[in-house]
């Protein structure tokens, strides 16, 4: 997984493997604790994002959003997770 400021990009797997919260959001906030979104959350997903916990600022922990984009072979393509489920 490759993930930069303007996207998080990874694999199939890699996408499959991080947890969903759609419409919640995970215990726990350890800096670095990943997960993924999608949107809407109700009905067919027309995009996904990857939630990071970010360092603790006081008693405030930043999430950083990122959009998911899944890399097919050795380059980083813009299809969206589910295009591909047949």
């Amino acid at each position: 997984m490759l993930v930069e400021a303007d996207g998080a990009y990874m694999t199939m797997r890699e996408f499959n493997e991080l947890l969903e919260y759609s419409c919640s959001l995970p215990t726990g906030t350890t800096a670095g604790k990943r997960w993924k979104r999608g949107w809407p959350y109700m009905g067919p997903r027309q995009s996904w994002q990857m939630g990071e916990y970010g360092h603790p600022q006081g008693e405030v922990v930043p999430i950083i959003w990122r959009p998911i984009f899944i890399q097919m072979g050795a380059a980083p393509s813009v299809i969206a997770p589910g295009d591909d489920d047949g």
